[in-house]
């Protein structure tokens, strides 16, 4: 490990049981790193995580917790967000093209300038709740 590594582990969001585990320097560099060896992030507690740009393309992300999680210009392009809980999140220009956010809470997210396309919204009340501003 560099001297900017720590051992970062993305937990199960109930479990607490380790998803995936690596000597990186944040949180965005554990889930990328994750990905892009297949690792299966479903339930992963990424409370607050900071995602900015992260491409996240056709990640399972079913249950996360992404409550507050800086998601802004991320590429969620097919992602499976099914559950997840997005509450507080920022996805400013995230795009969401084809992504599945079937029963996701987006209570209070922001979703301003979010590309949509194709994308599997939750019930209309959970739409209601997210700040909106412009989209795509």
């Amino acid at each position: 490990m560099s001297a900017n590594t720590t051992m970062i582990q993305i937990l199960h969001r109930f479990t607490r049981v380790v998803i995936f585990q690596a000597a990186v320097e944040t949180v965005k560099d554990a889930v990328l790193l994750a990905i892009s060896r297949g690792a299966n992030l479903e339930g992963a507690n990424l409370y607050g995580a900071n995602l900015y740009g992260a491409n996240l393309t056709h990640a399972n992300l079913d249950d996360a917790n992404l409550y507050g999680a800086n998601l802004t210009h991320a590429n969620l392009y097919g992602a499976n967000l099914t559950h997840a809980n997005l509450t507080h999140a920022n996805l400013t220009r995230a795009n969401l093209t084809h992504a599945n956010l079937t029963h996701a809470n987006l209570a209070r997210a922001n979703l301003t300038r979010a590309n949509l396309d194709g994308t599997n919204l939750p019930s209309p009340t959970a739409v209601l709740l997210a700040s909106w501003g412009a989209v795509s």
